[in-house]
């Protein structure tokens, strides 16, 4: 691969972004080659990445991101750490969905009204099942 390609480094490992006829990837992989992941760009986690590397305050985030999906990819795991992850990740979901604050009447009244719609349109589907 071409080192135009990289736009990034994270420690020992690079990212480059590539253009495919209909997608484009960003792929992340160790400097020697051996370990690496991609993502489409029709994945939530290129977004994200490419948010991560062009923004400069990211990059101790960008670094742990990738050092936990090396390390997770890697290893095999016993069930207390499964279980503590599990209690790590509904930690961070909490936190996030405190940092969001509460929905506005109008948000909440749009969210019941789009509920409402795909509840129906599947009724509607099962029917004709």
């Amino acid at each position: 691969m071409s080192k135009k390609n990289i736009i990034a480094r994270v420690g020992n490992f690079e990212i480059t972004k590539d253009g495919g006829s209909e997608h484009d990837y960003l792929r992340i992989k160790s400097v020697s080659g051996h370990w690496g992941v991609t993502y489409r760009d029709d994945n939530e986690m290129y977004g994200k990445i490419m948010a991560m590397v062009r923004d400069k305050e990211q990059a101790k985030h960008l670094e742990l991101y990738v050092l936990h999906i090396y390390y997770t990819t890697n290893i095999v795991i016993d069930e207390q750490f499964a279980l503590d992850f599990i209690i790590a990740l509904e930690a961070m979901r909490d936190r996030m969905a405190k940092a969001q604050g509460e929905p506005t009447e109008e948000e909440e009244a749009e969210a019941i009204k789009e509920a409402e719609a795909f509840t129906m349109i599947n009724d509607q589907l099962s029917m004709i099942n």
